[in-house]
């Protein structure tokens, strides 16, 4: 299928490979990106999610077949930055009982299922952290529960993880390591959290395999080939977008490069099977089946009457399963940002300078607040309970 007026990007094959997904927008100015399913056998497609205003893009298929995907039904603004943040959300394969997974500040996206059903995906997050070192890789369940760190969040390197797939039959991700402030290209490795989890303890750079430093930059693996979108197959092949002269083309404009899809082993050895002399080639999947994933049980709670279901829930705090009932520093505390920008600050160190867009206040003022929200209940079999809203944004301290 082919839209000359418009955009295609994303697609994703269902487990049995006789379905596709992808993000279809168009029309420039008459249409938002939203998710579609083509028929392998049929060539049909239909429509599942709808709106104007909002933005429905890479889309994956989790164990039970609903789909996960990022959108900017969030309706918040980037906090450096005039435009759209993008959360997690769900919803079933007609499209239906669409429900966000995660309460995050700006971008949570490219969200892919590992083997043991777990979904991995790129967080962006600005809160007491610099303004460029804050795109690390985050897991969580694939009903949006047990959100955590999978790799580099209290680390200055890698500057940005994107683009991670589960390598089958391990616990690694293939991904691109790539600046804050450039483009979704960079460079390729294998994040392997079982060797540590911050800097470049767990992170080998691949094709070819060499030296991994840990490199403070902005601008990380800008310059020589760049690679995007990888596919691993197995531990050691992948497919993958792939330019081998990166931006370095002078006959090209600046921010072009010659991507084409390649076959790659990680000591480098490929073979090119897609290019376009007019268009780049990108993100390659194979149209076949793959075993499914662990399908866990889900954890959700529908509360009647429905606008009851978002008011209250309970929350196990990770970090603290033997505290004291009698602490009196035990506290938690919720953050709270705007939604759109009123003003801006600046501000520099560091980590970097920006700008931010949606300050509490303006004039040298903080990025938001912290207001404290409760202190936990302790049980002996739970550990730190608390009871709060199910939207809040949480952290523990003392």
């Amino acid at each position: 299928m082919s839209d000359p007026t418009g955009a295609i990007r994303d697609p994703a094959v269902s487990w049995d490979g006789q379905r596709v997904l992808f993000a279809w927008k168009k029309s420039l100015d008459e249409d938002d990106y939203h998710l579609y399913e083509l028929n392998v056998a049929s060539n049909e497609v239909r429509q599942i999610t709808t709106g104007l205003g909002f933005a429905d893009y890479e889309p994956a298929y989790l164990p039970n077949d609903d789909i996960i995907f990022a959108s900017t039904r969030c309706v918040q603004t980037v906090d450096c930055w005039w435009t759209e943040a993008s959360n997690l959300y769900a919803c079933d394969p007609e499209g239906r009982f669409l429900r966000r997974l995660g309460f995050d500040q700006v971008h949570t996206v490219y969200p892919q299922v590992m083997d043991d059903g777990r979904v991995i995906y790129t967080r962006w997050d600005y809160n007491d952290r610099g303004q460029v070192f804050v795109q690390p890789l985050f897991q969580m369940n694939a009903d949006g529960t047990g959100q955590t760190e999978f790799y580099g969040n209290n680390s200055w390197f890698p500057t940005t993880i994107a683009h991670a797939r589960g390598i089958p039959g391990t616990q690694k991700a293939l991904a691109i390591l790539c600046g804050h402030h450039t483009s979704q290209a960079g460079k390729l490795a294998v994040i392997d959290p079982a060797r540590g989890r911050q800097e470049a303890a767990g992170v080998q750079l691949v094709a070819p395999i060499r030296a991994t430093p840990a490199e403070h930059t902005d601008a990380y693996g800008q310059h020589g080939a760049l690679w995007q979108y990888p596919y691993p197959l197995n531990d050691h092949e992948c497919l993958v977008t792939y330019a081998p002269l990166g931006w370095d083309r002078p006959e090209r404009r600046k921010g072009d490069a010659d991507f084409a899809i390649y076959w790659m082993d990680f000591d480098g050895h490929r073979e090119l099977l897609a290019s376009d002399p007019r268009l780049p080639c990108s993100q390659p999947v194979p149209l076949a089946p793959r075993p499914r994933p662990w399908c866990g049980p889900t954890v959700w709670i529908t509360i009647w009457p429905p606008a009851l279901s978002m008011c209250r829930t309970f929350t196990r705090l990770r970090g603290w399963p033997a505290c004291r009932a009698d602490d009196p520093q035990a506290a938690v505390v919720a953050l709270e940002f705007r939604a759109a920008g009123i003003g801006e600050n600046g501000s520099h160190g560091p980590a970097g300078g920006a700008l931010a867009s949606t300050p509490i206040s303006i004039g040298n003022g903080a990025w938001m607040s912290k207001r404290f929200s409760a202190r936990p209940r302790c049980t002996r079999r739970l550990g730190a309970v608390l009871r709060t809203g199910a939207t809040a944004r949480l952290f523990s301290g003392d």
